[in-house]
Protein backbone atom coordinates (compact mmCIF):
# COMPACT_ATOMS: atom_id res chain seq x y z
CA UNK A 1 0.00 0.00 0.00
CA UNK A 2 1.39 3.61 -0.82
CA UNK A 3 1.30 6.15 1.53
CA UNK A 4 0.99 9.87 0.94
CA UNK A 5 3.92 11.66 0.64
CA UNK A 6 4.69 13.66 4.08
CA UNK A 7 4.92 17.53 3.32
CA UNK A 8 7.58 19.84 5.38
CA UNK A 9 6.32 21.33 8.43
CA UNK A 10 6.34 25.24 9.06
CA UNK A 11 6.61 26.55 12.33
CA UNK A 12 4.20 29.46 13.36
CA UNK A 13 7.20 31.81 13.35
CA UNK A 14 8.64 30.64 10.29
CA UNK A 15 5.40 31.41 8.23
CA UNK A 16 4.91 34.84 10.29
CA UNK A 17 8.78 35.94 9.32
CA UNK A 18 8.97 34.62 5.64
CA UNK A 19 7.49 36.34 2.83
CA UNK A 20 5.71 34.01 0.09
CA UNK A 21 5.31 34.74 -3.84
CA UNK A 22 1.77 33.06 -3.68
CA UNK A 23 -0.76 33.80 -0.82
CA UNK A 24 -0.05 30.90 1.24
CA UNK A 25 -2.63 29.62 4.33
CA UNK A 26 -0.98 27.93 7.51
CA UNK A 27 -3.16 24.92 8.69
CA UNK A 28 -1.27 22.74 11.59
CA UNK A 29 2.10 23.26 10.17
CA UNK A 30 1.36 22.94 6.78
CA UNK A 31 1.18 25.66 4.05
CA UNK A 32 -2.13 25.41 1.55
CA UNK A 33 -2.21 27.97 -1.64
CA UNK A 34 -5.10 30.06 -1.63
CA UNK A 35 -6.96 30.50 -4.85
CA UNK A 36 -7.17 33.58 -6.76
CA UNK A 37 -10.43 35.49 -6.80
CA UNK A 38 -12.14 35.51 -10.03
CA UNK A 39 -13.76 38.39 -11.04
CA UNK A 40 -17.08 36.91 -10.18
CA UNK A 41 -16.44 36.51 -6.69
CA UNK A 42 -14.95 40.02 -6.32
CA UNK A 43 -18.09 41.34 -8.08
CA UNK A 44 -20.76 39.15 -5.95
CA UNK A 45 -18.55 40.16 -3.16
CA UNK A 46 -19.21 44.01 -3.73
CA UNK A 47 -23.32 43.06 -4.29
CA UNK A 48 -23.50 41.61 -0.43
CA UNK A 49 -21.40 44.21 1.00
CA UNK A 50 -23.61 47.07 -0.46
CA UNK A 51 -26.91 45.08 0.08
CA UNK A 52 -25.71 44.89 3.77
CA UNK A 53 -24.67 48.53 4.59
CA UNK A 54 -28.02 49.27 2.48
CA UNK A 55 -29.69 47.67 5.54
CA UNK A 56 -28.49 50.05 8.04
CA UNK A 57 -28.84 53.44 6.09
CA UNK A 58 -31.74 54.54 8.18
CA UNK A 59 -29.89 53.70 11.36
CA UNK A 60 -26.96 55.42 10.24
CA UNK A 61 -28.40 57.93 8.53
CA UNK A 62 -26.40 57.75 5.09
CA UNK A 63 -27.43 57.67 1.46
CA UNK A 64 -26.37 57.98 -1.62
CA UNK A 65 -26.49 60.85 -4.54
Amino acid sequence: MASAPTLPLVSVEEYLRIGYEHDMEFADGVLIERGIPTPAHSALQTIVAVQHLFSFRKQLHFGVM
